[in-house]
C-alpha cells in the first residue's frame, strides 16, 4: 500500500471520529443551554411564588377584618400580573408547558376576580393549590431541562433547590397567612392552635430535610453553609415564637401587619438561600458550557485540518 493511501486512509478515518465526537458535544451544548433556560424559568416562577404566597397572607388578615392590608393587596395584584404576563409570554414557546402554564394563570386570574368575597378557609385553599401547581411547574420545568441528569452538580443539590427549599419558604408561608389571620381577628381558636401545631412541625421537617439534603450533596461552599446555619436558628427561632403567640395564648399580642412583615423577613432568609443555590448551579452549568465550547472549537479546527489532509495525502507519489 502507497504512502499516500495509508495518510488517506487515516486522514478519513480520523475525521469520521472527530464527526461523533462534534455531534456528541453539540448535544451537550444543547442539553447545557437547555438546563440554563430551565433555571430562568424557575427562576420567574419563584418570583411569582413569592409574590402570590405573599398576596395569600394578606388576604388571611384582611379577610378576617384588618383593612390596612388593603392597599398593600391592590399593589401586590399589579405586580403578580405584570410578572405573569412576563412569564406566559416567555413559556410561550415550550408547548409542553401550555397546559399548566395556561392553569396557573387561569387560577391566579380566578383567585384576583373572587378573591373579596372567598371565605377565609377558601381564599386559603384556593391560593395553596395555586402554589402547589407553581411548585409542581418547577420541578417539571427542571425535569424537561434535564437539570435532574447533569453531571455538573449532585442530584441532590438539584432536590434541595427544586424541592426542598421551595417546601421549607411554603410551610412558612401558610404559617405567614394563618398567624396573620390570627392576629387580624384577635383570638386563636382550638382549630387555629391545631393549624399552627402542624404548620411548625412541617418546617422543622422541612429545614431538617434540607439540612440532611447539603451533607448528602457534600456541599463545600462556605457561603451557603453559613448562610443555611443561619436560616435554621431563625426558624427554630420562628416556631417558638409562634407556639409562644398562638398556641400557648388565646389572644394573640402581635399585630396583623407587623406578624405578616416578621414572618415575610424569616421567609427572605429561604429565598436567599435558593437564589444562592441558583447562582451557583448556573455557574456550573455556564463553567460546563464553557468547557464543551472550548472542545468544539478544538475539534473543529482538528476536523477542518483533517479534511484538507485528504487531498493532500491522497496526491502524494
Amino acid at each position: 500500500m502507497l504512502i499516500s493511501d495509508i495518510l488517506t486512509a487515516s486522514a478519513i478515518a480520523l475525521l469520521i471520529l472527530l464527526c461523533f465526537k462534534l455531534m456528541a458535544e453539540l448535544a451537550a451544548k444543547r442539553q447545557l443551554n437547555n438546563q440554563l433556560q430551565g433555571l430562568q424559568s424557575a427562576q420567574m416562577l419563584k418570583n411569582l411564588l413569592i409574590q402570590i404566597q405573599k398576596h395569600r397572607g394578606m388576604m388571611s388578615a384582611y379577610l378576617k377584618g384588618d383593612n390596612d392590608f388593603k392597599s398593600r393587596i391592590k399593589a401586590i395584584r399589579s405586580d403578580i400580573n405584570h410578572d405573569m404576563a412576563i412569564f406566559v409570554k416567555t413559556m410561550d414557546k415550550a408547548s409542553s408547558f401550555h397546559q399548566p402554564v395556561s392553569d396557573v394563570e387561569k387560577n391566579w386570574r380566578d383567585i384576583e376576580k373572587s378573591a373579596d368575597s372567598f371565605s377565609i378557609n377558601e381564599s386559603f385553599k384556593k391560593h395553596s393549590h395555586l402554589i402547589q401547581a407553581i411548585l409542581t411547574l418547577m420541578n417539571s420545568i427542571a425535569e424537561q431541562s434535564q437539570l435532574y441528569k447533569s453531571n455538573s452538580y449532585d442530584l441532590e443539590y438539584v432536590k434541595i433547590i427544586w424541592s426542598l427549599l421551595p417546601m421549607v419558604a411554603e410551610s412558612v408561608g401558610k404559617a405567614r397567612a394563618v398567624g396573620g389571620g390570627i392576629s387580624a381577628s384577635g383570638c386563636a381558636m382550638a382549630v387555629d392552635k391545631i393549624n399552627v401545631q402542624f404548620l411548625t412541625h412541617k418546617i422543622s421537617g422541612a429545614i431538617a430535610q434540607v439540612k440532611e439534603g447539603l451533607d448528602k450533596a457534600g456541599v463545600q461552599e462556605q457561603h451557603l453553609l453559613e448562610q443555611f446555619n443561619k436560616v435554621e436558628k431563625t426558624l427554630d427561632k420562628f416556631v417558638e415564637s409562634l407556639h409562644s403567640q398562638y398556641v400557648y395564648e388565646d389572644a394573640p399580642m402581635a399585630n396583623a401587619a407587623a406578624f405578616f412583615d416578621e414572618a415575610t423577613e424569616k421567609l427572605s432568609c429561604v429565598f436567599e438561600i435558593y437564589e444562592t443555590s441558583e447562582q451557583m448551579a448556573a455557574k456550573r452549568i455556564n463553567c460546563a458550557l464553557k468547557k464543551t465550547e472550548n472542545k468544539l472549537k478544538i475539534n473543529y479546527a482538528f476536523a477542518l485540518f483533517s479534511i484538507l489532509l485528504i487531498p493532500i495525502a491522497a496526491n502524494l507519489v
